[in-house]
């Protein structure tokens, strides 16, 4: 049996050790259980010139490939975004190529590209994390900072499993937690432009 972080056992194991010895029904499980997350977690990192749906499409065909090297020293699903955080980086490089030789000029993009908020930042709803303006100020964001709340809240993925994917120290991860939700309020809470280019005030209820 696979197992996970901390020895306990991986939910996945039974479809995975199937799909890794040639069992296709078993794999189009996986796809069908991860699928969603995967297309929240691509479409949330890739600009949308970037044909999200075919990157997804790239994850689990690399899924698929790589699935007889997997040893299972995560868990699948944490294995899966691993897979998922570098088809995203290809795709954006190649994205960034491609702007290049056609001569446009680059958006920046920090490295690839009335609400009352809580004190605990684990409390915010992953609904919240959907509406468009967030989303606008998540770019601004460190790249380190982005992908932790990325993968948290997008993947869907816990602490010890993002350690582990990005292998950084737990308590490092936490503490990177904390300040990407504390930059991502203070750039929430920056007026912003008018139309005419006059700061305006956000407002409030």
């Amino acid at each position: 049996m696979l197992l996970s972080l901390f020895g306990q056992p991986d939910p996945d194991s039974t479809l995975v050790n199937a799909a890794r010895g040639g069992d296709v029904r078993a794999f189009d499980a996986l796809v069908h259980r991860y699928h969603g997350r995967v297309r929240q977690f691509v479409r949330s990192r890739l600009d949308s010139a970037i044909d999200s749906d075919d990157v997804i499409q790239d994850v689990f065909v690399s899924a698929w490939k790589e699935l007889p090297g997997f040893r299972g020293r995560s868990r699948f699903k944490t294995w899966l975004f691993g897979i998922a955080l570098h088809r995203c980086a290809d795709a954006w490089r190649k994205h960034q190529r491609l702007r290049a030789l056609l001569g446009e000029m680059e958006v920046p993009f920090d490295s690839w590209p009335e609400d009352t908020w809580g004190d605990n930042p684990e409390g915010w709803p992953a609904a919240v994390i959907e509406r468009t303006e967030l989303r606008r100020h998540l770019g601004r964001l460190s790249e380190a900072e982005r992908q932790v709340l990325e993968l948290y809240y997008y993947a869907e993925l816990n602490m010890p499993e993002i350690s582990a994917l990005l292998e950084i120290n737990l308590s490092t991860l936490k503490y990177r937690f904390y300040q990407a939700h504390r930059n991502l309020r203070r750039h929430l809470e920056e007026p912003v432009e008018s139309p005419v280019g006059a700061p305006a005030s956000r407002a409030r209820k």
